[in-house]
C-alpha cells in the first residue's frame, strides 16, 4: 500500500473515500484531466517557479522515484547549514512528504546550532485550514529528523505574501486526521462514497457516481448530508425510493430530524425519481397595511440599546406593544425606565406588554388620532401622552415626566413624547453643577 503523503492530508477533510482510493485503489480508472484543471495546475506550477528563482536554493538529487535516496540526500544538506532547500524529501514509518520549502532558522537541533521551518507555496488568495494541515504534516516529519518541533510554518500565497501561522493550535486536528488515514489504511473499502460538491472535480467520479446510483443512495437527493442519511438509515430508509414514499410526519417523530426539513428532503426525493420539478402549494403571505409603530431607546455615547419595544394593532383592534427587557440588553440600572411614551389608536384600549409592572395592568383610553386637541407626535399616533381613564366622558392625560439627568459627565437621557433625547456637555443635557 502506498504510504501517507502530505497530498491525502490535504485531501481528507474533502472526502475520506477519495483517499482510500488513492492508497489502494486501481489508479488506471481515474479520469483524465480537464483542459481548466490543467490550466489552474499549470498556473501553479509557474506561480511557484517564480518565487523560487530568486530564493538561490537548490534541490536534492536522487534517481526518480527512490525516496529513501532522495531523503538521505536531503538530511545531508539541512546538516551542512544551507540557507534552504527545495522539494525536500521527508521519509518516515509509511509516510512521505515532499515540502515545498525548508528554511533555516537559528536555535540548536540534531543538525546544529540551526534547524529548520517547513513552508508550502499555494496559488490562493487566502490561508485554508486543509493547506495548514499539509505544512502541519511536513513539520512533524521533520521534528522526528531533526530532533526539534518547529515553532511555526508559513504559506506564500499568490501576490507574494508570507502567512506565517503556529503550529501547536493545529497539532490535534493533524492527529485526528492522521488517525482517520490509518483507519483508512487498515481497511481502505470500508468508506462509503457520498454525493458532495467537492465530487464534480474528483478525478475518481467515474468510480463513484456508478457505484451510488445503482444503490440509489440518499446522497443522491438534494440538500442531503452525510448525518441526515446516517440519521434516515437508521430508521429504515435507505434509498431514494423509501424516502419519496415516506411521510414527513411520521418519519419526524422517528428520526427526530425537523418536519419542513423532512418534506423539502421528501420532495427532492419525488423530483429526482420523477425527472422533473415537483410543484408545492404555498400560501401567499398576508399583507398587513395596519400600521407598527417601532422604538429604539438607545445610548449612542456608549454604544448600546436601552430598550426597544414595537406596537401593533391586533385582530381584535387593540393597540398591543412587546417591550424588551432592559436587564436583557445588558443596559445600566439609569437606562432602566421605559419610554413614557404609549401610540395609541382608536379601536379599543390600549394593552402594555413589557412594560414596568405597575403600568402593565392599568387600563388606558383610546385616543382617536384626528382630536384637534391631541398632543402630536412624530412617530405617528397619538404619542407623548400616558392616558387613564377619568369618568364616561373625558380622559385626563397624566403630566409629562420631567427629564431625568445622569450624575457624573455621562450622558443625559430624557424620556419625552416616547423619545430618548442625548445631548452631553452642552444646552440642557450638562450634569448638574456644570459651568
Amino acid at each position: 500500500m502506498k504510504p501517507t503523503t502530505g497530498t491525502h492530508v490535504y485531501q481528507l477533510p474533502k472526502c475520506s473515500r477519495a483517499v482510500a482510493l488513492e492508497l489502494a485503489g486501481d489508479r488506471s480508472l481515474r479520469r483524465e484531466l480537464r483542459p481548466e484543471e490543467e490550466l489552474v495546475l499549470g498556473r501553479g506550477r509557474d506561480h511557484e517557479a517564480d518565487f523560487v528563482r530568486d530564493l538561490g536554493w537548490e534541490e536534492p538529487e536522487y534517481p526518480a522515484r527512490d525516496f529513501a535516496a532522495g531523503a538521505a540526500a536531503t538530511r545531508a544538506m539541512l546538516e551542512s547549514g544551507v540557507p534552504g532547500v527545495l522539494q525536500g524529501v521527508l521519509l518516515g514509518e509509511d509516510r512521505l512528504g515532499i515540502a515545498d520549502l525548508l528554511r533555516r532558522e537559528d536555535g540548536a537541533s540534531a543538525l546544529g546550532d540551526h534547524h529548520y521551518v517547513v513552508g508550502d507555496v499555494k496559488s490562493s488568495a487566502r490561508v485554508r485550514g486543509d493547506q495548514i494541515l499539509q505544512v502541519a504534516f511536513y513539520s512533524e516529519m521533520l521534528a522526528a529528523l531533526q530532533d526539534r518541533v518547529p515553532e511555526y510554518g508559513y504559506l506564500v500565497l499568490k501576490d507574494g505574501r508570507e502567512e506565517r501561522f503556529l503550529l501547536e493550535p493545529f497539532r490535534p486536528a493533524l492527529r485526528d486526521v492522521l488517525a482517520r488515514i490509518e483507519a483508512l489504511r487498515a481497511d481502505p473499502h470500508g468508506v462509503r462514497p457520498f454525493l458532495a460538491r467537492a465530487c464534480d472535480g474528483c478525478r475518481w467520479s467515474p468510480v463513484c457516481l456508478p457505484e451510488l446510483e445503482s444503490a440509489d443512495d440518499l446522497s443522491l437527493v438534494d440538500g442531503m448530508t452525510e448525518g441526515l442519511r446516517t440519521m434516515l438509515e437508521g430508521a429504515g430508509v435507505t434509498t431514494g425510493v423509501e424516502l419519496a414514499g415516506a411521510e414527513a410526519s411520521k418519519l419526524a417523530r422517528r428520526t427526530r430530524i425537523e418536519n419542513a426539513l423532512l418534506r423539502r428532503l421528501i420532495h427532492a426525493a419525488r423530483a429526482r425519481l420523477g425527472g422533473a420539478p415537483v410543484r408545492q402549494r404555498r400560501s401567499l403571505p398576508v399583507i398587513d397595511e395596519r400600521p407598527a409603530f417601532v422604538h429604539v431607546l438607545d445610548d449612542p455615547f456608549e454604544g448600546r440599546v436601552l430598550w426597544m419595544g414595537i406596537g401593533a394593532e391586533n385582530d381584535s383592534g387593540d393597540f398591543v406593544v412587546h417591550g424588551a427587557r432592559p436587564r436583557e440588553l445588558g443596559a445600566s440600572r439609569r437606562g432602566r425606565r421605559r419610554a413614557a411614551a404609549v401610540p395609541l389608536r382608536s379601536g379599543g384600549p390600549a394593552v402594555l406588554r413589557g412594560a414596568r409592572a405597575r403600568d402593565r395592568n392599568r387600563p388606558m383610553a383610546r385616543a382617536a388620532p384626528d382630536r384637534p386637541d391631541a398632543p402630536s407626535s412624530r412617530h405617528g399616533g397619538v404619542a407623548g401622552a400616558r392616558v387613564r381613564q377619568g369618568g364616561p366622558h373625558q380622559a385626563r392625560a397624566r403630566p409629562r415626566p420631567a427629564p431625568r439627568r445622569s450624575r457624573g459627565c455621562g450622558p443625559a437621557v430624557r424620556v419625552v413624547r416616547g423619545r430618548a433625547e442625548l445631548a452631553r456637555d452642552q444646552g440642557r443635557g450638562r450634569p448638574r453643577g456644570s459651568s
